[in-house]
């Protein structure tokens, strides 16, 4: 039974003989209390303190509810409890944090108090150095907004470095708004425009100077699949500045390269099942190296001449930015997977599929076991394929797949035109994996469930809850 929530703002609990039942009370105490029953005669059970107590309550409430309470008053041999609304809670925390900041020394003004927050939702201690490395990547980020705070903090708990390279690659990795098909649209436009105005410029004689990136070139042994080669990169000490014409031919030289580090970052999905196969293992392993060169490209595009600065150079500049940014968080979110100490227990990939001249995102998450980091050595990965298509919508598949070669699929879809027509067709893939030696359990395709999203795989900043934590001051109001 859900209780009024006008009502809870009012409600008294009241407890009989409460030194009977093994536990004491002060005035003005804050504690918490959960629900764990409702007797037939109207008095709930409740764990306060770690003891079960009963109590009678003004309204109702529900089993598994947790309650925020203060002392408020003895009368009669009873121990009345006022319930405290998540607002009224928040403002006695903070009174608390203030009153604590100042016993340290610090000043408590409202950012900092706010920033101390962060810190132990956090479970971090609130130290003047970890206030300092609050206050520095506030800065960093321009604004003390809650999405800042919560990066700011995440990557103090994961002992990251306090730097704009790490801290604007998480923001933007873990902005819902964002995803690498939707940059390589943008991209792929950007780069078209530029080259029709590029067309009939003059070209300069003095070619950029360049360096090799070996690592794209390398044959893949397995597949006998070759990744294409991209050109070499100019580095800032190697003469940027030399792109000094508005748009000339030379800068088409800067736009063939992101050509081909977007021909290295996509998927084709009209290749054989080899090269495919083959195309994503290569770009799962080339990250830091693709990461690489984008920076170098970035340095390109912001230290040319400012004459040639255009709108559309600029425009260009933020995008390469924000992919970089997107795979480099990308980077950074798996690298914190791998950490012994991780709470994060899956790893996570995306990366465009050009189907038709059009990119549609195809996401991969990959569970791990808890405390092994290492997928080779797990007898079973448990793991979620999404693909967002054209016609379709997005199409998720739950996949588990098991040492013995053995596999269990489960497909869901957003409407039931699509179930059909994949429910009638998912024999050809199964038939295809029996044919790879895989014993397949086909569970079918289902419809998403109420509340269910099949465009969530992407790991996203939540606001942590802050616990509960005993106020190391009496508060009475």
């Amino acid at each position: 039974m859900e209780g009024n929530q006008v009502s809870l703002t009012r409600m008294m609990l009241n407890i009989t003989n409460p030194s009977d039942q093994g536990i004491s009370f002060a005035r003005g105490e804050i504690l918490t209390g959960t629900v764990q029953e409702i007797k037939n005669d109207g008095l709930l059970v409740m764990m306060l303190k770690g003891r079960l107590v009963k109590a009678a309550s003004e309204v109702m409430v529900r089993p598994g509810q947790q309650l925020f309470l203060q002392v408020d008053d003895f009368r009669d041999g009873r121990t009345f409890l006022k319930v405290i609304t998540p607002e009224h809670m928040k403002t006695l925390e903070n009174m608390n944090i203030a009153a604590n900041l100042q016993s340290m020394g610090i000043t408590a003004q409202e950012d900092r108090v706010i920033m101390a927050r962060k810190l132990l939702q956090h479970n971090l201690p609130v130290t003047p150095q970890n206030l300092n490395e609050m206050a520095k990547g506030i800065k960093l980020l321009g604004a003390a907004n809650q999405r800042n705070l919560e990066v700011v903090a995440f990557a103090l708990s994961r002992n990251l470095p306090i730097n704009q390279q790490v801290l604007s690659a998480l923001l933007q990795f873990t902005d819902a708004k964002t995803d690498l098909s939707r940059l390589f649209k943008m991209l792929n436009q950007s780069v078209e425009q530029i080259s029709r105005l590029a067309a009939d410029a003059p070209s300069s004689p003095v070619p950029p100077p360049s360096i090799s990136l070996p690592w794209l070139g390398e044959e893949t042994a397995a597949n006998n699949v070759t990744v294409s080669n991209i050109s070499a990169l100019p580095g800032k000490e190697q003469g940027i500045s030399r792109i000094s014409q508005p748009i000339s031919r030379e800068a088409l030289k800067y736009l063939d390269i992101l050509r081909s580090l977007l021909e290295v970052l996509q998927v084709p999905a009209d290749e054989k099942p080899a090269y495919v196969a083959a195309k994503i293992q290569s770009l799962l392993q080339s990250e830091n190296e693709l990461i690489r060169g984008l920076v170098i490209l970035e340095e390109v595009l912001r230290n040319g001449d400012s004459k040639s600065q255009l709108s559309l150079l600029t425009e260009l500049l933020g995008q390469v930015e924000n992919l970089e940014k997107e795979i480099s968080g990308q980077r950074l979110f798996n690298y914190i997977s791998r950490l012994p100490d991780s709470n994060l227990n899956y790893f996570y990939f995306s990366f465009p599929v050009k189907l038709n001249d059009d990119y549609h995102l195809c996401q991969l998450r990959i569970n791990r076991e808890a405390g092994n980091k290492d997928l080779k050595n797990q007898e079973e990965i448990k793991l979620v394929v999404s693909l967002d298509t054209a016609k379709m919508g997005i199409v998720l598949f739950h996949v588990s797949w098991n040492r013995n070669k053995t596999l269990t699929l489960q497909g869901v879809v957003e409407a039931q035109a699509v179930m059909d027509y994949l429910s009638h067709n998912l024999d050809h893939l199964v038939t295809s994996l029996n044919q790879l030696g895989y014993k397949v359990t086909n569970l079918g395709i289902r419809l998403t469930q109420q509340g269910e999203r099949l465009d969530n795989l992407k790991p996203q900043m939540q606001t942590i809850p802050m616990p509960f934590r005993p106020l190391s001051i009496d508060i009475k109001v």
